[in-house]
């Protein structure tokens, strides 16, 4: 007998094995907690813990922080108009006019217009532009435009518009106009001194291009792919 059928052999007496029903006194029933202990043969029926209700409950037109857990009303919220940070101000979702002394968190999605002096951070966006003395951050896809004075970065898809002196985006659909320029593969434009892209479908303008996945990988000047 080869291995072969000794192997179809073994695991056709381990299927039949594993058909055969088991008795109710042969079932091993476990319980947790402060739970009744089971009886062999014995069925528990408990209550199914109903989760907790979010957090996030409600929507105001108006926000006032000084900083987070410093602010009316409080982060949980969703605020839909205007918000005036004067440090740092931090809520759930945000659609309107952000206005911020040092920045502005939105942990969701940011809409509208978005002025800090030093950082606007947000989940992700589908309209919003923001402008900030240093850094604006979206840790998801961001529509819109990113104006800064160190660093724009979107981790996800950016499509529309960033200008700072370096400029970082996950994957492009746009233009990037800085010093420096890193994208992801997309489509669309780099301007600047040092461009660096992978599977940028566009052009490239600057002192050094580099698109990695190109048929020009480095070019000098301009480089482009389609």
């Amino acid at each position: 007998m080869d291995a072969k059928t000794t192997f179809l052999g073994i695991a056709l007496v381990m299927a039949a094995l594993a058909s055969i029903p088991a008795s109710a006194e042969d079932v091993a029933i476990r319980h947790y907690g402060d739970a009744e202990p089971v009886k062999p043969g014995e069925v528990q029926f408990r209550d199914i813990a109903i989760p907790e209700p979010s957090p996030y409950v409600a929507t105001c037109p108006f926000a006032i922080a000084f900083a987070p857990r410093f602010e009316f009303p409080d982060e949980s919220w969703d605020v839909v108009m205007l918000r005036l940070d004067i440090l740092v101000g931090r809520h759930r979702n945000f659609h309107g006019l952000d206005i911020g002394g040092l920045g502005n968190f939105t942990v969701g999605e940011m809409g509208g217009i978005g002025v800090a002096g030093l950082f606007n951070d947000c989940g992700s966006s589908k309209a919003a532009i923001l402008v900030a003395g240093a850094v604006n951050h979206s840790s998801w896809n961001f529509s819109g435009g990113q104006v800064s004075g160190l660093f724009s970065w979107t981790e996800g898809l950016h499509s529309g518009l960033q200008v700072a002196p370096v400029n970082k985006a996950g994957r492009l659909d746009g233009v990037q106009i800085g010093a420096l320029n890193m994208a992801g593969p997309g489509t669309g434009l780099q301007i600047g001194v040092i461009n660096v892209a992978e599977r940028l479908s566009g052009f490239q303008i600057g002192a050094i291009n580099i698109n990695r996945d190109s048929t020009m990988p480095f070019m000098p000047v301009i480089n482009f792919a389609f």
